[in-house]
């Protein structure tokens, strides 16, 4: 995907961003910590050891780490409950939010 396929992608699909960034909102509300990475340049992502089809590249997708490390099991557990799907990494936790999954099961309107 060119630079330029990917920023019309990336402007294509706003209202799925503003329900990732709800998602996490209430994520961290019950699991207070800090996102260490969220939006990612192509390079950024590359530098970062991220795959190309990484939902940070289109906002979707976001790493987090908890004041209380401890918790990451419970704050998957909500993730999963919240619609995200999760990744503990060890040091954060990675979610996001699968919506070309979903775009494949039931298009956008």
């Amino acid at each position: 995907m060119t630079n330029d396929q990917l920023n019309r992608y990336r402007f294509s699909h706003i209202p799925q961003v503003q329900d990732f960034v709800l998602r996490l909102i209430y994520l961290l509300a019950l699991h207070p910590g800090r996102v260490t990475s969220w939006l990612r340049s192509i390079h950024a992502n590359a530098t970062l050891g991220g795959v190309d089809t990484s939902y940070h590249l289109d906002g979707c997708g976001a790493d987090l780490v908890l004041d209380q490390p401890t918790n990451n099991p419970a704050c998957a557990t909500h993730a999963r409950e919240l619609g995200l799907d999760v990744l503990d990494e060890g040091d954060h936790i990675h979610v996001e939010l699968d919506h070309r999954k979903r775009w494949t099961e039931r298009p956008p309107h």
